[in-house]
This record gives structure tokens, C-alpha cells and sequence, in this order.
């Protein structure tokens, strides 16, 4: 079985059946490719998660113990707009904490940066 097909400068070309279905094969090959790429991208990507929550629920043991996803999820507390007060030894600058404003107490003239350890583990709650 023979395909026509002409082409753009009008020459006319003869391609064969088996042409076709070589092509078809490398498509179908291609495609199963594709799917596989997509499942694996998508496993490691839950299991990235899973880990995560793995590892924040190990590392936060209190937030399961104090229901902290039945406040988010049923009485929709998240803690935003909610502005703390920290009394401590400090806050590290280092630490991705928002803070809008500090003071040393014990002396106004000082930083505020904690050379501890404690205020900024603290904070991070």
C-alpha cells in the first residue's frame, strides 16, 4: 500500500505504509514515556510531601496534641492579625520571624538581637 503526498515546491512523493507505522510506534513509545516521566515526577513529589509533614509533625509535636488543624479548619483561626508580645532574652536577626518592632528593656540603647537563644526559640512559636 502506497500514500500520496505532495509537497510545497509541487513534486509529488511516494511514502510507504511501513513509514507510517514506524512513526505511529515511535509516537505510541513516546507518549508511554511521557505518562511514565509524569507518574515518577508525581510520586517523588508526594513523598517529598509526605515527609515534610512527617517531619514538621516530629519536630511540633504539641500541634496534633493540642488539636491546632481542628482550630484552623472549624473555627477558621490562623493567627493572622494577631499581634504578640515577647518578653525574652531577644529575637536572632538571622531567623525568618516577622517582627515589626523591638526593644532591649534592660537597656533602650542596645539591640534587641538575642545572644541566648531562648526569646528567639520563642518566637518562632
Amino acid at each position: 500500500m502506497r500514500f500520496v503526498f505532495e509537497k510545497n515546491n509541487g513534486k509529488i512523493h511516494h511514502v510507504s505504509h511501513n513509514m507510517f507505522k514506524r512513526g505511529a510506534m515511535i509516537l505510541k513509545r513516546f507518549t508511554l514515556f511521557l505518562v511514565v516521566l509524569i507518574l515518577t515526577v508525581t510520586s517523588i513529589t508526594l513523598i517529598i510531601n509526605k515527609n515534610k509533614t512527617e517531619k514538621f509533625k516530629n519536630e511540633n509535636w504539641a500541634y496534633e496534641y493540642l488539636k491546632i488543624n481542628k482550630l484552623h479548619n472549624q473555627k477558621k483561626l490562623t493567627g493572622k492579625g494577631v499581634k504578640v508580645a515577647l518578653i525574652d532574652s531577644g529575637v536572632s536577626f538571622k531567623q525568618e520571624i516577622n517582627v515589626k518592632k523591638g526593644i532591649n528593656v534592660l537597656d533602650p540603647k542596645r539591640s534587641y538581637q538575642d545572644n541566648h537563644g531562648h526569646g528567639t526559640h520563642l518566637a518562632e512559636f
